[in-house]
């Protein structure tokens, strides 16, 4: 029920970014004319959406035996378990937005949100597909964690096979890349220069000229330095690239950064696309914000896998997750239109109540939510002219409370 009313009954989703020039202040208007009487009074009354919405609850937080690591590995293994990733995966970190109380709350400046919390992904590059999540729950003991990004990393990517790990230099590490090749796993990415690993040649940037690049080779490890400007160097780790190609073009950048730079954004377009369609509230309680936040991955998900399903599922559109989006909604909400018997109170939702529950919209396929007109003044009456939204199911008329008569659907069959 929860899951009803957060992505179609409790509101609208949040429309930003690009797609706001398409809408109006209020974000409820559709080109198409979808979802232009809200759903949500007719499915449930807006007292009982927002009582439900309210009353969300999870497990005590207190308990020891329910940590939210525990809770969140049973939802992790819902969105991870119904796809496999591409060649190229991205491993990075994820921020929720919250400033409500938590001991795990994190500050990140370099994150949009800034405060919030803070989820482990590994993503398909092509796709931003959320392969699995995991919560950061802060030190587990007085002592800071010692190699916790190879650790994450390799929980992250346990169970795949063939694939190319892009990650930052918080992971990147030469233990890191031998692990992930025992694991059938190639590495690529930023590297630390305090790590023992690197030769002194490579730290070196006095008298490098800009744009030029220096290699390092082991049996299985690549490492180049590339100098972008003066006085400063980029150093790389590749257990993928076995040559010291570069670039002929602009500044010359070496194969191994060109890749980096390609796969680099994976979790980071993730943010952007649940970000500009999300089902995420106000919140003060964490276990709530991380409940939101899994709604918006598990759509997202849901949209890949059905592209994926059917290409040609509205290939002509240029907003198909918004129409998808809106479908998704508006199934979860038509079985509860359909079984609701109490009218609402407003005219313009208990005519699509009643035109759902006698049938007559049921050939028109899974969206039962008619188009509306606006308001509009009432046909019958002659002397007040009451702007009305309800119209009648079969004439089309526009009718105000006083000349509504209302009939069950037996009696109209």
């Amino acid at each position: 029920m929860n899951c009803v009313l957060m992505l179609g009954c409790s509101s609208w989703p949040v429309f930003t970014g690009q797609d706001t020039n398409r809408f109006s202040a209020s974000g409820v208007i559709n080109p198409d004319g979808i979802f232009s009487e809200p759903p949500c009074p007719t499915s449930v009354s807006m007292k009982s959406a927002g009582r439900f919405v309210l009353t969300i609850s999870f497990p005590d937080a207190v308990r020891t035996s329910w940590l939210p690591s525990a809770r969140w590995g049973i939802c992790g293994r819902i969105v991870w378990s119904c796809s496999s990733t591409q060649a190229d995966i991205c491993v990075d970190e994820q921020l929720v937005p919250f400033r409500g109380r938590c001991n795990f709350k994190q500050y990140i400046p370099t994150k949009p949100a800034k405060y919030g919390l803070k989820i482990w992904a590994v993503c398909d590059v092509e796709t931003s597909y959320a392969w699995r999540l995991q919560v950061y729950t802060g030190k587990a003991g007085d002592r800071a964690e010692v190699n916790q990004g190879m650790r994450v990393a390799l929980e992250l990517t346990e169970g795949l096979q063939g694939n190319v790990v892009t990650c930052d230099n918080f992971f990147t590490s030469f233990a890191l890349a031998e692990e992930l090749l025992r694991r059938k796993l190639a590495l690529v990415g930023t590297i630390r220069k305090n790590k023992p690993e690197l030769p002194p040649r490579l730290l070196q940037t006095r008298g490098t000229a800009v744009f030029s690049s220096a290699f390092a080779f082991t049996l299985t490890h690549t490492l180049v330095s590339y100098v972008p400007r003066r006085g400063k160097n980029v150093l790389l780790m590749s257990t993928k690239h076995r040559t010291p190609d570069v670039s002929e073009e602009g500044k010359r950048k070496p194969v191994i950064i060109q890749d980096y730079n390609r796969c680099k954004g994976g979790v980071d377009n993730l943010d952007k696309v649940v970000g500009t369609y999300s089902c995420r509230r106000k919140t003060n309680r964490w276990p709530v914000a991380l409940f939101h936040n899994l709604l918006d991955v598990s759509l997202y998900n849901s949209y890949v896998l059905w592209t994926a399903i059917d290409p040609s599922w509205k290939q002509q559109k240029d907003y198909k997750r918004r129409l998808y989006v809106e479908e998704v909604g508006e199934a979860l909400v038509n079985p509860h239109i359909l079984k609701r018997g109490r009218l609402p109170r407003s005219s313009g939702a208990a005519d699509i109540v009643t035109s759902a529950q006698s049938g007559q919209s049921a050939a028109a396929g899974p969206a039962l939510i008619p188009k509306s007109k606006g308001r509009r003044p009432c046909d019958f009456c002659d002397e007040k002219r009451r702007r009305v939204v309800g119209t009648c199911c079969k004439c089309g008329k526009s009718t105000c409370k006083d000349h509504i008569l209302f009939i069950c659907s037996l009696c109209v069959n």
